[in-house]
């Protein structure tokens, strides 16, 4: 061969080791989210829309599988199925505020899936309950796990509890899961979790205070006190 050909040859042995490098090597890194990354719930499915979501959903946001990011995070809230540009808040609708005739329902356990939050059926139909009262560390916070697990323990899958409505509160929230005080025999699961400090109190305040806040503050103000579960 030639010092011509060797040269050249040379040349793009140099070019192709090149190509192959940038084929092989990625674009970008991907960095992992989880729900404590954002403020809202609306951040979150915006975030989760804009990376394939819900026919993917490689940050893990939709534990439920239902199309819904985060949701035991704080609104603003979005279910859309594609992002949508910020809008003003809708009036409060009135009938939501009205005081609520109060409804006792059975229920069997089907899972839990935070400290604060159940599957359930209800009269044959599958639902979520959102328990009154209360709020728990989210999924990626600290003790989400030790709330969860204690509300497991509270309410087994399987097992019968009861879901009974305060008269001030609306009946869902805007997830459409119900909202309820949980009773499982003579144990107020709600203010259970309280009690073991696995909870702080959560009045959202939709119309009118909650009727167990008094009872709920202090259950509360006895686990701080304690410096049991998340207190401690």
């Amino acid at each position: 061969m030639t010092h011509r050909r060797r040269a050249l040859a040379s040349v793009l042995v140099t070019a192709l080791v090149g190509v192959v490098v940038l084929v092989a090597t990625p674009a970008y890194a991907f960095v992992d989210k989880d729900c404590s990354d954002f403020a809202t719930q609306a951040d979150a499915q915006a975030f989760y829309l804009a990376n394939g979501g819900p026919a993917a959903d490689p940050h893990r946001l939709d534990a439920e599988g239902d199309g819904l990011a985060c949701e035991t995070l704080p609104c603003p809230c979005s279910t859309s199925p594609a992002p949508l540009a910020p809008q003003p808040a809708p009036a409060p609708l009135v009938s939501r505020c009205v005081q609520n005739a109060k409804v006792t329902q059975r229920a069997v356990v089907e899972r839990v899936i935070d400290g604060d939050t159940l599957r359930a059926r209800v009269d044959g139909a599958r639902t979520k309950v959102r328990l009154l009262g209360i709020d728990t560390p989210e999924r990626g916070r600290k003790d989400y796990g030790a709330a969860t697990k204690a509300l497991k323990k509270l309410t087994p899958v399987g097992r019968t509890v009861t879901l009974t409505s305060d008269p001030t509160q609306p009946y869902d929230d805007q997830y459409g899961r119900m909202l309820r005080y949980v009773r499982r025999g003579s144990t107020d699961v709600n203010r259970a979790q309280l009690l073991k400090g696995w909870a702080r109190f959560y009045d959202a305040r939709t119309c009118a205070p909650l009727t167990k806040k008094g009872l709920y503050k202090r259950a509360e103000r006895s686990a701080k006190k304690a410096d049991r579960g998340i207190w401690r």
